[in-house]
């Protein structure tokens, strides 16, 4: 017989069934005592954080409740037809306290599960926060599994004992975890912006008797870091196989003061850490804790700080008449969700980027007109707390030459459109090109050599000829370098 088991059978037996609103005390998940002891099971779906910065409302519609007996061929108990009654905002449920959701009498007996049918989600942003289509408002798709029940298992892992309700009353905790079940598409600090939120509800199920805390602060090792609004994370060590939406993770929101508690948790053993963007870190980075039954785990601290670094270099010319003073140079990441960064060079040439969020970049100067960099780009990797300096850069003339022809077929049904023109030469990055709607193509950028020119036409064609050699001088205009498609044989 497993904990969970135990713990039940020690309590009385209504099935009553609430959300948790926020900044309620968690005595106010209290057991009704004017019920008495009959054959009534208490069960509350608690709410312990908010989704994000960025969301001003996290609203859903949860539907019926229904109550699953462990024999198979058992009747299922409908708690509640309609248990929010419309939506909830879940951002008005935070803490440890609970609304009413529903509530049944039930015969004593076994049951393996709970399901929960959400019939509707939605969010709105934030005021200042806007989708790419300048809304501010998103109907979500509300996945299968939890249109047609989110099943949540009532033992402690998959594959455990059902729980066996004995006559009294028994306090089920659902805890409808936020930051977990709405997940933001894109980077409102980025140009791309938000272009979306996935709704995954995660749910996880504690005894109200057993149910256990962590706190703690985390606070900043220097000035001008916030400790307001980080989520911080309980991971279950070894939680095992939780099928459907159901989950042992627990997580809260620090407070304006670094401030944190996460409520209703499992017993066991967790893994607890700071949710940090790669600009951060903590100290210490992670602190593994075990609950007991109804223990409040305390002092769970963290220290963040800083860890970005810096990108430096110098942009320099042999040109007379070329200035090197107020040139941009742009440092491009390749995580598309962070920030491009920018700055200008001053007198001597000479640039920096501050504050860099460690990553890989690519730094690129603007040179102006019919003038290149020496190198044309640098790809730069910043490490935690690393300055990378020495990128520099030469201003020289554009002496580059460009290849343009034409792609045609005879073939009836077969599109020149869109198809891949390259430039191959020794010792050289190639220099690809894509055909317009008319077969027509212009390779750029081409320092002087000799080059190989070819055609991808796709799967089961060709083209005459199969390839073009072609010599690239200083500043060359080279026209009329033409492929016709054939089937290949």
């Amino acid at each position: 017989m497993n904990r969970m088991t135990q713990t039940l059978k020690s309590l009385f037996s209504v099935l009553l069934v609430g959300l948790v609103a926020a900044g309620c005390d968690q005595d106010t998940v209290g057991l009704d005592d004017e019920l008495g002891l009959d054959t009534d099971t208490k069960i509350t779906v608690l709410l312990t954080d908010a989704p994000s910065d960025f969301i001003g409302a996290a609203e859903v519609d949860i539907g019926a409740v229904v109550l699953v007996p462990a024999d198979d061929g058992g009747e299922h108990i409908v708690l509640s037809e309609d248990g929010t009654d419309g939506f909830v905002n879940l951002l008005d449920l935070q803490g440890a306290a609970t609304m009413p959701l529903a509530e049944a009498d039930i015969e004593p007996g076994a049951y393996s599960q709970i399901r929960l049918i959400v019939e509707a989600a939605r969010v709105e942003l934030a005021e200042g926060y806007e989708f790419r289509d300048g809304t501010t408002m998103m109907d979500l798709k509300v996945p299968s599994g939890a249109q047609t029940g989110i099943k949540l298992n009532l033992h402690p892992e998959s594959g455990g004992e059902p729980v066996e309700f004995v006559p009294g009353e028994t306090v089920l905790v659902l805890d409808f975890d936020v930051s977990q079940s709405f997940v933001l598409r894109g980077n409102p600090r980025t140009p791309a912006g938000l272009h979306g939120v996935i709704f995954t509800p995660s749910i996880r199920v504690t005894a109200m008797d057993v149910a256990a805390s962590i706190s703690g602060t985390v606070s900043a090792a220097e000035e001008g870091v916030s400790v307001e609004g980080l989520t911080v994370r309980a991971e279950p060590v070894d939680a095992g196989d939780v099928p459907g939406y159901q989950t042992q993770t627990g997580t809260a929101l620090t407070a304006e003061d670094g401030s944190y508690t996460i409520y209703f948790l499992v017993p066991g053993t967790y893994e607890v850490s700071v949710d940090l963007g790669a600009a951060y870190a903590s100290e210490p980075e992670m602190v593994t804790v075990e609950l007991g039954n109804s223990e409040n785990a305390t002092d769970v601290d963290f220290e963040i700080s800083e860890v970005t670094g810096s990108i430096a270099g110098t942009v320099t010319t042999a040109l007379a008449e070329v200035s090197v003073e107020g040139l941009t140079v742009t440092a491009t990441p390749d995580d598309e969700e962070m920030e491009i960064l920018t700055t200008e060079t001053d007198g001597d040439g000479v640039y920096a980027f501050e504050s860099v969020v460690p990553g890989s970049y690519t730094v690129t100067v603007e040179a102006g007109e019919d003038l290149l960099t020496d190198p044309a780009e640098q790809m730069v990797e910043v490490g935690a707390d690393e300055d990378v300096t020495g990128v520099d850069f030469e201003i020289v003339e554009d002496l580059t030459g460009t290849i343009s022809g034409t792609v045609s077929t005879m073939l009836p049904g077969v599109s020149v459109e869109g198809l891949t023109v390259t430039a191959t030469a020794e010792g050289l990055d190639p220099v690809e090109a894509v055909t317009e709607a008319d077969g027509t193509y212009t390779l750029e950028g081409l320092i002087p050599g000799t080059y190989t020119v070819t055609v991808d036409a796709g799967v089961g064609f060709t083209t005459n000829p199969a390839s073009a050699e072609v010599e690239v001088a200083e500043d060359a205009e080279i026209v009329d370098v033409n492929f016709e498609i054939f089937p290949s044989t």
